[in-house]
């Protein structure tokens, strides 16, 4: 697991090296940070288990272009299951890329991300990471202010999430 950390963090880094000279002069190509909240809602297979939670949103990564940026994003949708003091979190730590409309705002976007996703609870209790998926639509509706509907899904039993979120994204 340390090895894919590690991995994941120098592709990043070699990724956004070359664009920091671009950062947050107000053009998507260059340097890019996402900090993001909201709400999402959990799917089990049976219907019985679904939740709703609070959701955080991180992207860190660059564009080559004004329309497409290149992340590393963690997104957690935060719930308690049967209303007890147990807090779990389904989080998903991958590699994803956005694709804008238009190269300013306001924009629609498409996004979509690969990584690994796993259930941790406070408790201590956490799930074997399994390869999962975002897929994402969204409106870059005021400069650096998005709106964004996501799915999530994962090989694991961390199963289907929809998350609703509101973000700052400096570029």
């Amino acid at each position: 697991m340390k090895i894919r950390v590690l991995l994941i963090t120098t592709a990043l880094f070699l990724l956004v090296a070359p664009l920091t000279a671009s950062a947050f002069d107000g053009e998507r190509k260059g340097f890019m940070l996402n900090l993001g909240a909201g709400f999402g809602q959990t799917f089990s297979s049976g219907g019985s288990n679904n939740t709703t939670g609070f959701v955080t949103d991180f992207k860190i990564g660059g564009g080559p272009s004004n329309k497409v940026q290149v992340y590393y994003t963690n997104r957690v949708l935060w719930y308690s299951y049967d209303f007890t003091s147990t807090t779990l979190a389904k989080g998903m730590s991958a590699m994803g890329v956005s694709y804008f409309l238009k190269p300013h705002s306001p924009s629609l976007f498409f996004s979509g991300a690969l990584g690994l996703a796993a259930i941790n609870s406070s408790s201590g209790r956490s799930s074997d990471p399994g390869f999962g998926f975002t897929l994402g639509i969204g409106l870059e509706f005021a400069r650096h202010f998005i709106w964004e509907i996501t799915v999530m899904n994962a090989s694991n039993n961390i199963g289907s999430n929809l998350m609703v979120s509101i973000s700052w994204l400096a570029y």
